[in-house]
């Protein structure tokens, strides 16, 4: 991963569009949620091939982060690993030690990551649910699907994903993170500790489930709107 090549591009944008440089990565998020639209498959492939030529002509710029961000995750997991693009940056631009400590946000470090799902899968079956109630980013769930996933490529795909996070950003770049790593569940944006109800759910990856296709896909469900 060129960290920089990330970096440079948000700035860029940030600067373009006069917008706050703290906000540039969620720019980014908000796109790659409209690129993925579920909305987009539903009126058939010609239709979704012109609305990813739309996104493309939108943003440029983002369209080509996009398939750096694609390519870069798939390599890492072509070696077994996960890859929190996304976690990175935030913490590299967005999170500002104040912040933190207000917030509580403290990602959970790679190495840590990967010890707890190696943890937590040692007897576990290959099918049901994982849920993570404080996924910030989504890095114990990346996990926990990477170490799945090693050995039978299929494993993974047995097993349904949940997380929840009160900041929406942080929502945003899990969906994004599970999407991008082909998983299938949903993200809640809710405190979980007072059990509020979503304020919204992002759906992962329905049109690649059951079966193995080469799309991703994110859907979105507003709280007035939520089934």
């Amino acid at each position: 991963m060129d960290k920089k090549k990330y970096i440079d591009v948000l700035t860029e944008q940030a600067s373009k569009h006069s917008r706050p440089q703290e906000l540039a990565l969620s720019d980014f998020c908000d796109y790659l949620i409209e690129f993925f639209s579920i909305e987009a498959f539903k009126a058939g492939t010609v239709e979704y091939s012109q609305h990813v030529l739309s996104c493309t002509r939108k943003n440029p710029d983002f369209a080509g982060l996009t398939f750096q961000w694609l390519d870069d995750v798939a390599t890492a997991m072509e070696r077994g690993e996960w890859l929190d693009v996304f976690g990175i940056l935030y913490e590299e631009m967005y999170l500002s030690r104040g912040k933190a400590s207000k917030t509580g946000q403290f990602f959970t470090p790679q190495s840590i990551s990967d010890l707890m799902a190696q943890i937590s899968t040692l007897g576990a079956g290959d099918h049901g649910k994982v849920n993570d109630c404080a996924a910030g980013s989504g890095r114990l769930l990346l996990a926990h699907y990477i170490e799945k996933s090693k050995l039978d490529h299929s494993a993974g795909r047995r097993i349904g994903y949940v997380a929840q996070d009160s900041d929406p950003i942080a929502c945003k770049m899990c969906a994004l993170n599970l999407m991008a790593h082909g998983m299938y569940g949903r993200v809640e944006c809710r405190d979980t500790l007072r059990m509020t109800e979503p304020s919204v759910v992002y759906f992962i990856n329905e049109v690649k489930y059951p079966f193995n296709t080469p799309y991703y896909s994110v859907r979105t469900v507003l709280a007035k709107n939520q089934k």
